[in-house]
């Protein structure tokens, strides 16, 4: 049997800022005991030899049976999940509604920013700190204009507004908007859900309006703006069996039209789920590959503006087999969460891309979370923070790590309303003063 120490004090490297450890029994009373549960032994990573340990615990393969009478663990000291600028997200944590939430830096809580009776199912932070968001009573709410958006209304039922997408210049929004089937239907000729924009005055304006098949319709999302701010990428799939089809297209600011750049159909291998823009603007890297089984190898491809896709090579010191996200920091290197097969624990890779080459190497201890966990940076790139519906790590610049539970940023750990990686805009850091929307 292993012992693993657990740590109360994080030594911070460079700033020499300590982190002050917080028991269990301190977790604000908002919050259960069956809330905040401890990490285990197997899990949590082995401090550094500069870390002071606290409590020894025994661990146990808690997979398999075992002769040696498992103690009860008493609670142990869980390490403060310090942020450096406030991080917003949604969450349902102190309510039956969702509702949007943030957490300052050095705070035990997250506290309400727009909290309605309804829920708000998504939210956009530009750059500048200009807030976004919608509810599920068809408003979409947009700070520097005047007024809210009620979206087109089809049979009395409201249209939701999903993903936002701010452009560079802090000014023009581009956000999607869903109706249901039965008001789908009643508006096929004439669709009033897709994809809008909307500038620094009038009304949202349908860019790409969702499409009427023979089997359904065919569903338009705002996913992100090019670097340069001259396209919007949009992300399409067929609708209700996206398997059917999906895929990308871009508007061009320029010409306002929508060129296709790839279709993804049924039983295709190199059908990818995700994409980021290279930095230069120049194209895209696709990654969230389709797999069969947890071993499949699944890897990253490079998609230029005139649709023509090849397939990154990574290489390097222990390089994924498996990848389940990618980042490009500010300065420009790569940052990929990947493993040896997505029942395996997790790494952190950094490197840099090259063409369609990745040369990357691991950096801090991996760790074990629930594959494909989600990856949020800090707006200077490190902090990085990854985590899924139980458990969370910080990986810093100078590569150590340590591990938190959410319940020390503010919010429920199984709360479906951000953890969910299909929510885009889940969470957002932001380091500006918010503007807030007109209520």
């Amino acid at each position: 049997m292993r012992n693993m120490r657990f740590v109360m004090v994080l030594l911070l490297g460079g700033v020499g800022l300590i982190l002050a450890a917080s028991m269990l029994a301190s977790v604000p009373s908002t919050a259960h005991a069956q809330d905040a549960p401890t990490l285990p032994p197997t899990w949590t990573p082995a401090p550094p030899d500069t870390l002071e340990p606290t409590i020894e615990q025994p661990t146990f393969d808690a997979t398999g049976p075992t002769e040696i009478p498992i103690p009860t663990l008493k609670p142990v000291p869980i390490e403060q999940a310090q942020l450096y600028v406030p991080l917003f997200f949604l969450t349902k944590r102190h309510g039956a509604n969702v509702y949007l939430a943030r957490t300052d830096p050095a705070a035990t809580d997250s506290t309400p920013v727009v909290q309605l009776k309804g829920d708000v199912l998504a939210f956009g932070l530009a750059a500048d700190g200009k807030l976004a968001y919608s509810t599920d009573g068809g408003i979409v709410a947009v700070a520097g204009h005047a007024k809210v958006w009620h979206t087109p209304l089809a049979n009395k039922n409201p249209l939701h507004g999903y993903t936002f997408a701010w452009a560079p210049d802090n000014v023009t929004l581009a956000f999607s908007v869903r109706a249901n089937d039965k008001d789908f239907a009643a508006t096929a000729k004439a669709p009033i859900s897709g994809v809008y924009l909307w500038g620094p005055t009038g009304n949202p304006t349908l860019i790409a309006p969702d499409i009427a098949t023979g089997t359904g319709r065919t569903e338009y999302r705002a996913d992100s703006w090019s670097p340069d701010g001259k396209y919007l990428l949009i992300k399409f799939a067929d609708v209700p069996n996206a398997a059917t089809g999906s895929g990308w297209q871009i508007y061009s600011v320029a010409t306002k039209t929508i060129t296709p750049l790839i279709r993804f159909t049924p039983g295709s291998l190199a059908t990818f789920q995700s994409a980021i823009w290279l930095p230069d603007s120049t194209g895209l890297v696709l990654f969230s590959q389709r797999a069969s089984s947890t071993s499949a190898a699944s890897g990253a491809a490079i998609l230029s503006l005139t649709g023509a896709q090849q397939g990154i090579a990574f290489s390097g010191e222990g390089y994924p087999v498996v990848v389940s996200t990618l980042a490009f920091l500010p300065d420009g290197k790569l940052l990929v969460l990947g493993a040896d097969a997505r029942d395996q624990p997790l790494h952190l890779f950094l490197g840099t891309l090259s063409a369609t080459n990745a040369n990357v190497r691991p950096i801090a201890n991996p760790f074990k979370l629930k594959w494909p966990s989600i990856l949020v940076l800090s707006p200077t790139g490190f902090p990085v923070y990854v985590f899924d519906n139980l458990y969370g790590i910080i990986v810093f610049k100078d590569e150590r790590i340590y591990a938190f539970d959410p319940l020390q940023l503010g919010f429920s750990a199984t709360d479906n309303a951000f953890i969910d990686p299909s929510v885009a805009s889940g969470w957002q850091f932001s380091a500006n003063t918010i503007t807030m929307p007109p209520t």
